[in-house]
């Protein structure tokens, strides 16, 4: 009776997915921190709603990657934070709709976090397009047949 093969990573594949992870990381958390700073200077509470949205997912994403072992796998965490952030920005749109001031922040927030997602998005298909391409998909790539 032959033991079950299990079938890992290969390194090629973490560095990319770590890649990928670090890369959603460091603009949800740096601009969770920029945007969401302002939390604290906000007094309605329909205008701190937004601000402190982009706090938590700063927080979140960043907890995330640190926990052992989540930023060498392929996770749609980052992906879905990317886009809970656009979410989380529209959302200060209409919360935030009567207030003249804050309508630059939105666009400007909705710019950056839409380009995130975007960023994310792409780099995530480009990269699973290059691990493939090198030999180290998980289905056909060399790299990654288990040793007989």
């Amino acid at each position: 009776m032959k033991a079950p093969q299990i079938q890992t990573k290969t390194p090629l594949q973490m560095v990319a997915n770590r890649g990928d992870n670090l890369l959603a990381t460091a603009i949800l958390g740096l601009g969770g921190l920029t945007f969401g700073a302002v939390v604290f200077q906000e007094q309605d509470w329909s205008d701190k709603v937004d601000d402190a949205g982009f706090l938590v997912i700063a927080v979140g994403i960043t907890v995330w990657y640190l926990w052992p072992g989540k930023c060498f796998g392929r996770s749609l965490v980052p992906l879905s934070l990317s886009g809970l952030a656009v979410v989380v920005q529209i959302a200060g749109f209409i919360l935030e709709r009567d207030d003249p001031k804050a309508f630059g922040d939105n666009i400007g927030g909705l710019v950056f976090f839409g380009s995130a997602l975007v960023l994310v998005l792409a780099q995530r298909w480009r990269s699973r397009a290059v691990v493939a391409r090198l030999g180290g998909d998980p289905v056909n790539g060399p790299l990654s047949r288990p040793a007989t």
